[in-house]
Formats: C-alpha cells, sequence, structure tokens
C-alpha cells in the first residue's frame, strides 16, 4: 500500500486506497504542537509563569509569552 502525501504545509493531508476499489480514504494529519497549545492554554501556564517570573519593562514581548513559545520546541 503506498502513501502520498497532498496539500499545505500547515494541513497535510494523505490519500490510501480502501479495501473498495473505487473508494479513496483521506485523512489529515495534525503534529504535537495543537495538542500541546491546548493544554498550555488549559492549564494557564504563562499566567503562572507570569506569577513567579519578574518583568522587565525595558522588553517588549513578555517573558511568560517567550516562555510558552519555547515550550513546544523543547518537547517535539
Amino acid at each position: 500500500m503506498r502513501l502520498s502525501r497532498l496539500g499545505r504545509a500547515s494541513s497535510p493531508m494523505i490519500i490510501q486506497p480502501s479495501w473498495r476499489p473505487s473508494t479513496l480514504l483521506r485523512k489529515f494529519v495534525l503534529g504535537a504542537h495543537p495538542i500541546i497549545e491546548h493544554y498550555l492554554q488549559k492549564l494557564r501556564i504563562g499566567e503562572l509563569i507570569a506569577t513567579y517570573i519578574a518583568q522587565d519593562h525595558r522588553i517588549q514581548l513578555p517573558v511568560e509569552r517567550t516562555l510558552c513559545l519555547l515550550i513546544p520546541e523543547l518537547l517535539t
């Protein structure tokens, strides 16, 4: 069985033949990032980080946002 990938980079689609000759199976492949982002928001990790790390007001990007951007990169 041969798998082919089609679609955009953000939502790759896998198309494979079915056991019926006239049917194709299509499925979208999601990476780990949407799942990690969901749990970061649900657990309010950004707010938790902000309560324990002091802010430097000279920096435009808040420290908690920077760390929340790095967490998915470390996990994947």
